[in-house]
C-alpha cells in the first residue's frame, strides 16, 4: 500500500528496478495525487487505473450538508 509521498517514491524506484511492463494502479476512495503520481511519472509505463466503488458517484448534495469536516473526511 502507497500512502505516502516517501512511499510513492520507493515504489516508484522499485518498479523501474523490477523493469514492469505495465502498473495496475487501484485508488482508494479518497487518494492524494502525491501518492498516485510519482510512481506513474518515474516508471513511464502503461497504467490501467481502478477506482472500485459501491456506488457510481459520491452523493455531494449530502456529503457537503454534513457540516462537520470530522463526518466529511471520515474520522
Amino acid at each position: 500500500m502507497i500512502d505516502t509521498v516517501e512511499k510513492a517514491h520507493e515504489a516508484g524506484d522499485l518498479f523501474i528496478m523490477e523493469n514492469l511492463s505495465g502498473i495496475f494502479l487501484y485508488i482508494s476512495t479518497y487518494a492524494l495525487p502525491s501518492t498516485e503520481l510519482p510512481v506513474v511519472q518515474k516508471v513511464k509505463v502503461p497504467v490501467i487505473i481502478l477506482n472500485l466503488q459501491l456506488m457510481p458517484a459520491i452523493d455531494y448534495s449530502l456529503f457537503n450538508n454534513l457540516n462537520d469536516r470530522g463526518k466529511m473526511a471520515g474520522e
